[in-house]
């Protein structure tokens, strides 16, 4: 997995307008035309083209300390989405894969999870105001002590300073708080879908799957049975659904979970249920309907993270796993 998780990645052309949500995702939910449909809360349905939507200027870049990032996550980011485009087909054609291929895969879910403006906005200031009052002189100790154990010996009243300072540049630097520590918490979750039962359905004739600016959700089972939304990646209990296209869908479930290889039409409009209440702003999908209109404005975003899902969670992104 070291392979593809380091974010050091060969300079290219500097990119200003990275994608938030995966290009190559998005391209999966163009008609034949290239067009795919923007549903929002009360307004219009809109056509778009994958390339216009969830793009926002320099949303990967920060400078801190006079440290520019120079698009190190946005190659980091390029450099998954390669690799997953090579294996995408097989993906949903359920193909054998092999060890390396899984991991790519499983990376490139957490990344799309992690990057995404719904955790930067809805977990970031939660997430920020936890650290800052829950701070605990013990934590600099242990930082302290594992310097320490490197041959490092620093005064604990400099790593204080040190925790304080960061805490004022994550609330000055958006970006920053929600990138520095994205490679580990990519690393977690990967891990704990590494662990998960893998399989794809598919959608009944003349049904399709939509998705999102916040494509990656979350479900607790029982059973079969969907009791809650927004759980831990790393909950045993926990699934986790990525629309592939509008006539399949990836699903991580805990092991002994079985799912049919076809969803009727309930049960197509329920799993587009759960992805427009974990949509941030927009759903996506391959035609305009009036019947999705409905259910995206009655639903979209009614999973707020840090409110009623991942609300357990400590003040680290990494703790989402």
């Amino acid at each position: 997995m070291n392979s593809i998780i380091l974010a050091d990645t060969p300079k290219k052309q500097q990119v200003r307008k990275p994608h938030i949500i995966s290009n190559l995702h998005l391209s999966k939910f163009a008609n034949d035309a290239g067009k795919l449909f923007v549903y929002e809360k009360d307004r219009p349905v809109r056509p778009s083209i994958p390339k216009n939507e969830c793009v926002e200027r320099d949303y990967f870049e920060y400078k801190i300390n006079g440290q520019h990032t120079n698009n190190l996550y946005e190659n980091w980011f390029a450099r998954t989405e390669t690799a997953v485009g090579a294996i995408y087909p097989n993906v949903c054609g359920q193909e054998p894969s092999t060890q390396v291929e899984r991991e790519v895969w499983a990376i490139f879910i957490a990344q799309i999870f992690l990057r995404s403006r719904k955790v930067r906005h809805q977990l970031g200031g939660k997430l920020l105001r936890e650290m800052e009052q829950t701070f605990d002189p013990a934590y600099a100790r242990e930082i302290q002590y594992e310097l320490f154990k490197t041959g490092r010996l620093i005064q604990l009243s400099d790593i204080k300073d040190a925790i304080r300072r960061q805490l004022i540049q994550m609330r000055s630097c958006p970006a920053f708080g929600h990138l520095f520590r994205i490679e580990q918490s990519t690393r977690n979750l990967a891990a704990s879908l590494m662990f998960k039962r893998w399989c794809i359905s598919e959608a009944s004739s003349g049904d399709e799957f939509v998705t999102s600016d916040c494509p990656v959700s979350t479900a607790r089972l029982v059973g079969n049975q969907i009791v809650a939304l927004g759980q831990g990646f790393n909950d045993k209990a926990t699934a986790i659904f990525f629309p592939l296209s509008p006539t399949k869908i990836f699903i991580a479930s805990p092991a002994g979970t079985d799912w049919v290889q076809t969803f009727n039409a309930d049960q197509v409009r329920n799993i587009n249920v759960i992805t427009a209440r974990f949509a941030h702003k927009n759903v996506y999908a391959r035609r305009e309907s009036e019947l999705l209109k409905k259910l995206v404005d009655s639903e979209i975003n009614q999973i707020e993270f840090g409110v009623n899902a991942f609300v357990s969670q400590n003040a680290q992104v990494a703790k989402l796993n």
